[in-house]
């Protein structure tokens, strides 16, 4: 298929030759950096699981702190009402 192209370029002349040569590298630069762009997003989501993950145990103790905020300020004030 590309010799194809490239036959029909030279035939045309200097520029189109030129034209279809720079468009076959461009071409394959793009498939590289797509390449590349596919690996970054699955990096980026893996690491997005790990900040969720993060999120959730931290949640986790901010309500066991909380509870036991509650739960201290109670018998706070239970020991405050039998004095």
């Amino acid at each position: 298929m590309w010799e194809q192209i490239l036959e029909a370029a030279a035939n045309s002349g200097l520029w189109a030759m030129l034209f279809v040569t720079l468009f076959v590298i461009q071409l394959k630069d793009s498939k590289e950096r797509e390449g590349k762009y596919q690996e970054t997003i699955a990096s980026l989501g893996d690491k997005l699981k790990v900040v969720a993950e993060i999120k959730a145990t931290v949640d986790t103790i901010r309500e066991k702190i909380e509870s036991g905020t509650a739960l201290k300020s109670s018998v706070t004030t239970q020991t405050e009402k039998s004095d």
